[in-house]
């Protein structure tokens, strides 16, 4: 019975080997490409467009509790409609900034965010089928920016975290209060021309992240930073997999939805409006779709209770 015991053991762990091989074996290569934005928080002046409409009598714009700094706001346009973070204005998007440094610096420390955003990355590309054989990061990520990094044919796709026009991938709100995540993510393919290679637009998917808020009463700029910026990053990786979970979906039908049309949602328990068509509501989160054809995940629960 023993040796019985002994062989039936060694053929599943066998077995068990040779699945996990021809798992491995059947992941295709992919070149990761990062938009360097992801490694850093910058602060909103302005709503981006996705959060919450403002409340009656509400400017959204930021203005510094501390009177340091210039809160003077520039709206730009950006795709879609949706107004951008004031970020064309470089001096005052410094101080804006500079407003937040104890969470800018938490969360760059030992590059917290760098990590985040690749380890989450990789785990959602290998269940879709790929394996990471080298990553790529750049300022501005763009089309030119994948054409040169998938070189070889065996390099195989290149998958590109780009940051939404107008935005970057993680920002603080214009009133301190809670994390927003948007990004473009990116499936590019490698041909070869006449003129050397080319990368092409495969597969493409917008979707951004609205986190909960800090709590009335609080200074959100010290909930954020605080403890070395864990829970501003801990909402940052929880939204980044809601959202990730959401990129690989192409058969969902997405709706043509007005430019103007809200939909308004209990968030904490308090109304709240948001451009969009809610689509469906799960798991403390709610799902809108957007106008330019993105999808935004809106955290309606409130902070974890500790």
């Amino acid at each position: 019975m023993h040796f019985l015991a002994t062989i039936r053991a060694a053929t599943t762990a066998l077995l068990c080997i040779c699945v996990s091989n021809v798992s491995q074996a059947q992941l295709r290569p992919a070149v990761l490409m990062f938009d360097t934005s992801a490694e850093q928080v910058s602060g909103a002046r302005l709503r981006i467009g996705f959060e919450r409409l403002p409340a009656t009598n509400e400017k959204a714009m930021w203005n510094d509790p501390d009177g340091q700094w210039d809160s003077t706001a520039i709206v730009l346009l950006a795709g879609g409609g949706i107004l951008g973070a004031g970020l064309g204005d470089a001096h005052a998007q410094a101080e804006r900034n500079a407003s937040i440094k104890e969470l800018r610096a938490a969360a760059a420390q030992s590059e917290r965010l760098k990590r985040v955003f690749e380890a989450e990355l990789r785990r959602s590309i290998e269940r879709n089928g790929y394996e990471a054989s080298r990553t790529v990061r750049a300022n501005g990520l763009t089309d030119g920016h994948a054409a040169r990094a998938l070189v070889q044919p065996e390099d195989g796709v290149g998958i590109a975290l780009q940051k939404i026009a107008g935005s970057p991938i993680v920002t603080l709100s214009w009133d301190d209060r809670q994390p927003l995540l948007g990004v473009d993510l990116r499936v590019y393919t490698r041909h070869e021309t006449g003129r050397g290679i080319a990368a092409r637009n495969k597969a493409r998917s917008v979707v951004r992240y609205v986190g909960y808020q800090a709590l009335e009463g609080q200074d959100p700029r010290g909930y954020w930073s605080a403890d070395g910026a864990n829970a501003f990053i801990a909402e940052v990786e929880a939204g980044l997999q809601r959202m990730l979970s959401l990129v690989w979906d192409d058969t969902r039908e997405r709706p043509k939805v007005p430019r103007k049309e809200t939909t308004t949602l209990q968030v904490a328990g308090t109304p709240q409006v948001f451009p969009g068509r809610l689509w469906k509501q799960e798991e403390g989160a709610a799902y809108l779709f957007n106008h330019d054809g993105g999808t935004t995940i809106v955290a309606t629960a409130g902070p974890p209770i500790p």
